[in-house]
């Protein structure tokens, strides 16, 4: 019976997260897929194989996999990482913010995964069109857990999130 209520509980977490319009993965400290969700898997078909089992730089490709290795690497060390990234060609290009969220063993707290949530801007700017300029704009990250990014006219002198909590700045879509 207990076994039984775990298959359901599990069932009913992938049915939940396969209906969330944002790409969901986790890796273990390896970097193989332990899950991902449909829409993740969508992005990155793997043929017959599928994805579980599968190398994070076999998946992802090995240009995707170098820009995203620094902060892979910052994550595995214990840190939670949030940072933006392109993603796809032509019709499918797309800006994300990409979080990687480290899982912590036991009392002596080594990495044993982490979850990844890639969320497009275009929800959260209402358009396809959203890029983010590193030029034109200084990239803070996030000031809370939620998916919610927080970026800035280069010209406004404010450098972390935490001095934007200190300041007065406007801020909008």
């Amino acid at each position: 019976a207990v076994e039984q209520a775990l298959q359901l509980s599990e069932q009913r977490l992938r049915t939940v997260a396969d209906t969330l319009p944002v790409k969901i993965a986790y890796v273990d400290a390896q970097l193989r897929f332990v899950f991902a969700n449909e829409t993740f898997r969508r992005a990155y078909p793997t043929g017959d194989e599928g994805i579980v089992g599968a190398n994070v730089r076999d998946v992802i490709g090995e240009e995707t996999y170098a820009r995203r290795e620094p902060w892979l690497v910052r994550a595995l060390a214990g840190e939670r990482v949030v940072f933006e990234d392109e993603e796809g060609d032509g019709d499918e290009y797309q800006c994300v913010e990409i979080t990687f969220i480290p899982e912590a063993a036991g009392k002596d707290g080594s990495v044993i995964g982490l979850v990844q949530n890639n969320t497009p801007f275009e929800p959260l700017f209402g358009t396809k069109e959203a890029r983010y300029d590193p030029v034109r704009f200084n990239w803070l990250g996030s000031p809370s857990a939620e998916t919610a990014m927080v970026l800035l006219w280069h010209a406004v002198p404010v450098n972390s999130v935490a001095e934007l909590k200190a300041r007065e700045v406007a801020v909008g879509v």
